[in-house]
């Protein structure tokens, strides 16, 4: 894991931005609390085991925000193309119940496990901070998922892919929330979970960032500013 500097000795800052899932609203466990209520919901104990569901779910929902993240999936794609394909690789002998990804979408941000020390840290940073997210998670679902898990009263501004037109890591959709915040990219940090999303798109739009790396993942930058939980940010912020 790469080190982890004294970011408050290098620059002062006034603007912290936050990706939201997987960083401060905890998207696979919520998802997975969902996903469970589904299986039993829909008895789909016929057709495959409740882990193979979860783990399914978690690789095929992976590597369609990876097209989207690329501009080659539309939101819509996502939802509709979601199940169909789960159940296709697990070889399920039925197609997905009809409103199974409605029930998915309508469930899931309600939600509210939030990441370890999300709230503390959002609690201790507010007293210092100007605090905004930016996610390319879709508009309908980030407010949602922010008011069910307790978080939106923390930020200022909530920059979403779709309400800028760019997708992270698009150096435009940084500029934009800087915009929106009337933030200088020298007074400003990322903190996300993705390195190439969050961080390198920070950086070409001018922001210091820091990467999120909960699991202790490799990073292709050995000298990039990492922490493995969000209570170091009240140790360097």
């Amino acid at each position: 894991m790469g080190k982890r500097k004294d970011i408050k000795m290098n620059r002062r800052f006034r603007h912290i931005f936050f990706d939201l899932d997987h960083t401060l609203w905890d998207f696979d466990k919520n998802s997975a609390e969902v996903l469970s209520h589904l299986y039993a919901h829909f008895n789909l104990q016929a057709l495959f085991t409740l882990d193979d569901f979860i783990g399914k779910f978690k690789e095929v929902n992976r590597r369609l925000w990876d097209l989207y993240h690329m501009g080659q999936l539309a939101k819509d794609q996502i939802r509709e193309d979601r199940f169909r394909l789960i159940f296709s690789e697990l070889k399920a002998r039925s197609l997905p119940p009809e409103d199974i990804a409605g029930k998915y979408l309508q469930l899931c941000p309600l939600r509210a496990n939030t990441m370890p020390y999300a709230i503390e840290t959002l609690r201790y940073l507010k007293q210092k901070y100007s605090l905004h997210i930016i996610t390319n998670g879709f508009e309908d679902v980030q407010q949602v998922k922010l008011k069910s898990a307790g978080l939106l009263e923390f930020f200022d501004h909530v920059i979403t892919s779709e309400s800028c037109g760019y997708i992270k890591p698009h150096e435009n959709i940084f500029r934009y929330a800087l915009n929106a915040a009337s933030a200088k990219p020298a007074e400003s940090v990322m903190i996300g979970d993705n390195y190439e999303i969050d961080v390198e798109g920070a950086r070409k739009a001018g922001m210091k960032a820091i990467f999120y790396n909960p699991f202790r993942l490799d990073c292709k930058d050995g000298e990039a500013d990492q922490i493995a939980c969000l209570s170091e940010l009240m140790e360097i912020l």
